[in-house]
Order: structure tokens, then C-alpha cells, then sequence
């Protein structure tokens, strides 16, 4: 314990009085700058009346996480207490949840304090019924953080294909609950990896001692935009350990703020309809196409900037017209500016929009079905796809395309 308590108080100083410098050493620790470009903590993200519920499973599967002093723990207090500090300015809800949500009425230091193997006594790893407690309380405000190995548990004598495909079927139903509520609302998904030093049960509940390297996920739940505010505020390089991998989940059909940008090609924009009307587009002298450009504010779209960036991720089919560029944009009020040219101008509605993300390959590699655990599949997740299988079929039945920009081209 004072070895954990002394562990704490050299994180929390680290966050209070640390900068981000240019560039790393060898050993991934940041370089400090110069005391004269040190920089404070940024205060609160405006967020309004964002509330945050943290829920840490504490099943019998997790014990091993937090046996010792681990990065499981040091990851937990670090992130946390920066969301405590640099967005949220009211008091985190700090939850342990198993069968049945347990409240703990602590701040923040001593709930990190009191994580010790014997917290860790819950039942078996009944997923579905977490995610759907915990969807259940969350507002359309509130953000909610959701700490777990994500191991499910089919139990001795069931049959695994079938609980894994009610689990799928469960999750779904809560999620497409949550999403109808929730107009706006995404899932941010971070993979870590901590020592695991305890018993692994098997999908029939057998325990094997081991102490290895073990993956674990940190969801979060809640409006899109205020999870992009949370992750601008805590972003991945002001973590204490490093983030394996990134997932994100958003509703399809969203609304986007965009308008056409003026002085981008040669066209006049329609006293009318300002925004979205270009009147006499036509080709420039130079290399004989004629182009405009469109911003965009995709902030309540949970997706990395490469994925934004990325032609690949867009459908435009009208006559000749492609998308040649996407670039960050630095007006005010938008996140991005798309190119568009085309050697033949037509007229009539051009339609971007932009796809849907698949399964990356790096989440697919973290599915498992073998009931035992071994070598091959110690940095792997029994049932992982499920879980993934049941939330994405909830925001799929939210359309096809993230979002739709539509741009009248008229004579």
C-alpha cells in the first residue's frame, strides 16, 4: 500500500507540473522545455454540465490487473485525473460495476488507493448487462467510461455459440436503445495492455494461473461532440502509458455544418443560397478544370484525422467530378476543406458522402473463440467480436454514410 500511495502521489505531480516538449528520448519519456515555454494546464473545456460516470468491472477476471503496483492502475488514476482536470470541473462518479452497479463515494485518489485484489470479488463477466447499466444511466449529456478485460463468460455446461450470439443480440438492443436517445451519440474505444499477474477463467469458468502481458479496453459512451471535446482536452500524447489502438463508432445520417469557400475556384455563389449554390463555375486557364472547395466541421464525427483525410473514405458520383484534396481547415467553425474539380462542368446536386468506417484489421486480430487461453492468444479477447458484431449492428441501422454534403451547381 505504500509503495501504490507513493506510486500515486508521483503522478499526480507529474500531471500537475509536466509539459509536452518537442520530441521524445529513446526511451519514450518527454523532454521537458525550457521553464520559459513550460505551459499550464488548459482550464476546463466548455462543456456545460458534461457528467462523468467511470465504471471499473471488478469481476473475478480483472483481479490479476491489480495485483501490485501495475500499468492498469497508473494508466486508470493518470487518465482520469486529467479528466478531472483539464475538462470536467465537477466531481467524477467513480463506480465499480459487475452484476450490479457499486457506487463509491470517494475522490478520486483514494478510490485509486482502494483498487486491490480484494475489490475484485464480483461475479462472472456477464457484458451485455454492464454495457446495458450503464447505457441506461447515461444521458444525452454525460460521457461514460467503461474499464474491462471485456472477457465474456458463457459458464460450465452452456453452450458458448449460443451465448456468445445472445450477448451479441443483448448488446445490440441496448446500444439501438441508447442510440434513439441519444441523437448524436458515438463510442470512442481505447486497447491497452497492462501485467496481468492472477487467474484466467475460461469460457467454463477454469482457472489457469498465469502472469503475462494482457490487453484490456477502455470504452467511452456518450454525444459525439462531447466526446471530441474530452479527447481534445485528454488527447492520446498527454497519456501516461501508451494507447495500443483506437476505435471509434459513430451515427450514421449525421447533420454537418458546411458552406462552399468563397475565392476557391472561378464561380460566382448564389445571393439566395449562399452556402451551397455555385452559379458559372468554370474552368481556369492554367490546367483547364474547373475547381471549388467546401469546409466542413466534422467535430461531432469520432474519427482519427487519417481517416478524414483519406480520398478513399468518400463517395462522389456526379457526371465527371472528383474530390481532389482534403486539408485541414483553420476558419473558424470548421475541421476540414474538400477540393473538388472536375475537367467537364455539369450542373445539377453533387452528393459527398462520407463512408462508414469498417472493423480495422488490428481489431479483428483481437478476436478470439478458443476457450483456453495460451501463447497464440494471451494478447487476445474471448468473445471480443461479439461485443464489436452487436454495436456496430446498432449504428448501422442509423444509415449507410456518416454524413452527406449536398452542393447545387447551377448556370
Amino acid at each position: 500500500m505504500k509503495i501504490k500511495s507513493l506510486l500515486l502521489f508521483v503522478l499526480f505531480l507529474h500531471a500537475l507540473f509536466s509539459c509536452k516538449g518537442p520530441g521524445t528520448d529513446n526511451g519514450g519519456q518527454r523532454h521537458l522545455p525550457p521553464d520559459d515555454t513550460c505551459i499550464m494546464p488548459k482550464p476546463p473545456v466548455e462543456g456545460g454540465e458534461t457528467r462523468i460516470s467511470v465504471y471499473v468491472e471488478n469481476s473475478g477476471s480483472m483481479k490479476g490487473y491489480v495485483k501490485g503496483v501495475t500499468d492498469f492502475e497508473s494508466f486508470i488514476y493518470d487518465y482520469l485525473m486529467k479528466v478531472d482536470l483539464d475538462f470536467n470541473s465537477n466531481k467524477l462518479e467513480l463506480n465499480y460495476i459487475n452484476s450490479k452497479i457499486e457506487p463509491q463515494n470517494l475522490r478520486l485518489k483514494e478510490f485509486i488507493k482502494n483498487i486491490e485484489p480484494n475489490a475484485f470479488n464480483g461475479g462472472s463477466s456477464d457484458i451485455a448487462s454492464m454495457i446495458d447499466m450503464i447505457l441506461s444511466k447515461t444521458r444525452d449529456n454525460d460521457i461514460s467510461i467503461f474499464i474491462s478485460d471485456c472477457i465474456f463468460s458463457p459458464g460450465k455446461g452452456k453452450s458458448a455459440e449460443d451465448y456468445l450470439n445472445m450477448q451479441k443480440t443483448e448488446i445490440e438492443y441496448s446500444m439501438s436503445k441508447y442510440l434513439k436517445r441519444c441523437s448524436n451519440a458515438g463510442v470512442l474505444m481505447y486497447q491497452l495492455t497492462s501485467l496481468y499477474d492472477g487467474y484466467y477463467y475460461n469460457c467454463e469458468d477454469k482457472p489457469k494461473a498465469i502472469k503475462a502481458k494482457r490487453p484490456y479496453y477502455v470504452w467511452v459512451f456518450g454525444d459525439s461532440k462531447s466526446i471530441s471535446k474530452l479527447r481534445s482536452a485528454v488527447p492520446e500524447e498527454k497519456f501516461s502509458m501508451n494507447v495500443d489502438h483506437v476505435f471509434t463508432m459513430t451515427k450514421g445520417g449525421l447533420e454537418t455544418n458546411y458552406a462552399i469557400k468563397r475565392n476557391s475556384g472561378d464561380f460566382e455563389v448564389s445571393r439566395e443560397d449562399p452556402k451551397y449554390t455555385v452559379k458559372n463555375l468554370a474552368k481556369n486557364v492554367r490546367d483547364k478544370k474547373a475547381t471549388f472547395s467546401i469546409n466542413a466541421d466534422f467535430s461531432n464525427i469520432l474519427m482519427e484525422d487519417e481517416y478524414l483525410l483519406n480520398l478513399d473514405n468518400y463517395d462522389l458520383k456526379f457526371g465527371k467530378y472528383q474530390i481532389e484534396n482534403v486539408e485541414r481547415c483553420k476558419i473558424e467553425g470548421y475541421t476540414h476543406t474538400i477540393k473538388v474539380s472536375t475537367d467537364f462542368v455539369s450542373t445539377g446536386t453533387l452528393s459527398i458522402k462520407l463512408k462508414k468506417q469498417e472493423t480495422p484489421q488490428w481489431l479483428q486480430e483481437k478476436y478470439t473463440e478458443e476457450c483456453d487461453i495460451s501463447s497464440s492468444t494471451m494478447s487476445r479477447t474471448y468473445g471480443l467480436q461479439y461485443l464489436v458484431d452487436g454495436m456496430r449492428n446498432a449504428f448501422d441501422r442509423s444509415g449507410e454514410y456518416l454524413t452527406e454534403l449536398n452542393i447545387n451547381i447551377n448556370n
